[in-house]
């Protein structure tokens, strides 16, 4: 059975401070080279991480590399890291300008091949066919509107810190993100799947 509780998922506030309270002692951590802390810090952001920069390039291979370089980039600037509460927009923004960069070295087309996306834990889901259908969904959204689905629902983002990371409006954050999630139900409804509210 197919749900969008992935999708619409919200933290508690207790949840919320104790993850963003573990974020910053594993980056403070590696900033003092401890590995363990830098390879736990790796284990809870890599699918947030890889998901984000998978969207902007759109070519596995690319998402791979970029992916590998945020990770680079934090072991190598966890030094100049400064908590205010949001070590998830530190890394996202390490991640967004990387995929940037790397958009602006390339010049070229990224394929669209289904399920690039989003990377997929089958364990997650009651079965493959339910990993296939989310992958599938996720590309009928636009680019923006899948970055915000995936910052939101994969990495807990709230919507001003969208807003901010990838500098839109509040308001078209909110429009897009209500928009790509009746997309995404109207999908799944029209492949037989099963949507509990």
């Amino acid at each position: 059975m197919l749900t969008l509780l992935m999708l619409t998922a919200e933290n508690t506030g207790e949840t919320e401070h104790n993850d963003i309270a573990v974020l910053d002692s594993l980056i403070r951590k590696t900033a003092e080279k401890d590995n363990k802390a830098f390879e736990k810090l790796y284990i809870k952001t890599n699918t947030a991480v890889y998901s984000f920069v998978l969207s902007i390039l759109k070519n596995r291979n690319d998402a791979e590399d970029i992916s590998q370089d945020v990770y680079l980039a934090i072991y190598k600037s966890a030094p100049l890291y400064k908590s205010e509460n949001r070590p998830m927009a530190w890394i996202m923004t390490i991640a967004k300008n990387l995929s940037y960069r790397r958009l602006n070295q390339n010049r070229r087309k990224y394929s669209n091949d289904i399920g690039d996306y989003i990377m997929i834990d089958y364990t997650d889901f009651s079965s493959v066919e339910d990993a296939y259908m989310i992958n599938r969904c996720m590309n009928i959204l636009d680019d923006t509107e899948r970055q915000i689905v995936i910052l939101h629902s994969v990495s807990g983002f709230k919507h001003e810190e969208i807003s901010s990371l990838l500098d839109i409006p509040f308001s078209t954050v909110r429009s897009k993100y209500s928009r790509a999630l009746k997309k995404l139900k109207k999908e799944i409804r029209s492949q037989g799947g099963d949507i509990s509210e």
